[in-house]
């Protein structure tokens, strides 16, 4: 049949899932910095989307508003929550799982904590910010059953989850709302961890 048969595909070319996060954590960032320095009301996609040196269709691919944008933030730290877990032993203490973290993850939580500060006088950042948190629990139920050897759906692993899901946004929130933290944001989250699920 020759060349004629090939069929031709149109379109975007495929994007891998690393590209697409780095892509939207550029985008968040930009988001972050604007509605910090020139405030949510007056920042539009325009002026994001040009701060992050993307397309505005670029930026409608990825997200639904202008407030969605610092999502990817939320989820990162929702990861490197998940993922941490997943590395403590099973009879080890889940807080340990917050042990030493990496100058790159410390930064990341910062970006959090500041995303958290905003939060607080931006309802509708704080909309994104509980919505986050509250899809989260199903991510850490995961990884409280890896870790104990039970169900996913058993309810001690849903309420363990639940709690620890609570704790660790409470711990976020009490490290952004001090002015000069006693304790790095390790050892509070550590800390918050070993109240909420640590067996006695």
């Amino acid at each position: 049949m020759g060349d004629e048969s090939r069929t031709v595909r149109v379109g975007r070319p495929t994007t891998s899932p690393s590209t697409r996060r780095s892509r939207e954590r550029r985008i968040a960032l930009a988001a972050l910095d604007l509605f910090e320095s020139e405030g949510l009301a007056v920042t539009t996609v325009a002026d994001i989307a040009a701060r992050a040196d993307t397309s505005v269709r670029t930026f409608w691919r990825h997200f639904s508003s202008k407030e969605d944008a610092v999502r990817p933030l939320l989820e990162e730290g929702l990861r490197d929550a998940v993922a941490r877990l997943g590395n403590v032993a099973r009879g080890q203490s889940l807080a340990d799982a917050w042990a030493n973290p990496s100058p790159a993850e410390l930064d990341d939580v910062r970006d959090v904590v500041r995303l958290l500060r905003l939060a607080a006088v931006e309802p509708v950042v704080n909309a994104v910010w509980l919505q986050v948190h509250h899809d989260a629990t199903d991510a850490l139920a995961l990884a409280i059953a890896h870790h104990e050897g039970r169900g996913e759906s058993s309810l001690a692993v849903r309420v363990r989850a639940a709690v620890l899901n609570a704790a660790l946004a409470e711990a976020i929130a009490y490290y952004a709302n001090e002015a000069t933290p006693a304790m790095s944001i390790g050892d509070v989250v550590a800390e918050a961890v070993r109240y909420a699920v640590d067996r006695p």
